[in-house]
């Protein structure tokens, strides 16, 4: 009778150091799958963070190139010396303000 006892005794030692190995097993998964959860939403905000630092690098080209290309344009525009800048039959009289910006004043010739 003592040994059937000492044999119940040791089957129950042994399901109860299973069941914990199970439960050490279970919350290790868990605390893996809550890294792993950790390391994507830093990936994403690390991505996030990239995509809007290129679209500000982009919009910032841009302006600059419209900037280049306005200084350009003025730039041509004087460059062109001795030309006149009105139609045939017209002549300069000036500048006017014209939508905020300053044009030639072409006027008809008499």
């Amino acid at each position: 009778m003592a040994a059937t006892k000492k044999a119940a005794s040791k089957k129950a030692a042994t399901k109860k150091a299973t069941s914990k190995k199970a439960a050490t097993k279970k919350v290790a998964s868990k605390k893996a799958a809550s890294k792993k959860v950790a390391t994507k939403k830093a990936a994403s905000k690390k991505a996030a963070t990239k995509k809007v630092a290129s679209k500000k690098a982009a919009t910032k080209k841009v302006a600059k190139k419209k900037v280049a290309s306005k200084k350009t344009a003025s730039k041509k525009k004087t460059s062109k010396k001795g030309t006149d800048p009105c139609w045939d039959g017209y002549e300069r009289v000036g500048t006017k303000k014209k939508a905020g910006k300053t044009v030639p004043n072409c006027v008809p010739e008499k």
